[in-house]
């Protein structure tokens, strides 16, 4: 019995000072293989670095989209310059000729064009890339993107939609973070009484006028939910 804890305990001081040695050395002899578990960061460094983003004009103007092999990150409304949008739309990701876009983005690219031309074009289709953002915040973006063409709701409707009566505030402060302005339309969500509420997107809410005209939505019109903020 003695001699069997002797042994046990030689194996246990063995693994102990081996035990680097053995897992480096099992890791150098397989060098196509990766580690069964990635960091978060590790992911979010993955998708940034194979986001693609482009400038295309529209009737508005310059616009940005960004993207990656899951779906859009951004989108961004003309700025005061070209240059601008590029900064807020480029990332660590390369930038894309619109000649040699994928099918699947030329698409979306085409019917951001006819929504400035004042179609009624709904952009529901495009997929988003939403892993940056909470379980809450995109259940509000998902709620949102219900609101259709020339209709609006308000602050507090869109909270009761989620299920969260009373976080009027919470999801004012969602769409000021929202990164795909009018594919997620929060140009549509008004304040209580019809005013038009805030819009953190380049020209503020002279851009979001222009979009509820653009839409032949007036403001004050009645919200999608129901009838008070």
């Amino acid at each position: 019995m003695r001699s069997n804890t002797v042994v046990l305990r030689s194996v246990l001081t063995w693994l102990h000072e081996n035990a680097r040695r053995v897992l480096s050395c099992s890791i150098e002899t397989r060098p196509n293989s990766v580690p069964f578990l990635q960091t978060e960061q590790n992911m979010i460094d993955s998708r940034e670095q194979s986001e693609q983003h482009l400038l295309f004009s529209t009737e508005m103007g310059v616009c940005g989209i960004a993207w990656t092999p899951v779906g859009l990150t951004r989108f961004v409304l003309p700025e005061r310059s070209v240059a601008l949008t590029e900064a807020r739309c480029s990332s660590r990701g390369s930038r894309c000729r619109e000649n040699a876009l994928p099918d699947h983005v030329a698409t979306w690219v085409e019917a951001i064009r006819n929504y400035f031309q004042g179609r009624p074009i709904e952009l529901n289709d495009i997929p988003l890339d939403d892993a940056a953002h909470s379980v809450f915040s995109n259940a509000v973006y998902r709620a949102l993107r219900c609101v259709t063409w020339g209709t609006t709701t308000t602050y507090g409707a869109l909270a009761r939609a989620v299920g969260s009566p009373g976080a009027a505030r919470s999801i004012g402060r969602i769409m000021g973070a929202n990164p795909w302005p009018v594919v997620v339309p929060c140009h549509r969500v008004l304040a209580s009484g019809g005013k038009l509420g805030g819009f953190s997107a380049p020209g503020g809410l002279s851009t979001k006028e222009a979009l509820l005209k653009l839409e032949h939505c007036s403001v004050g019109s009645l919200p999608l939910f129901d009838s008070d903020g």
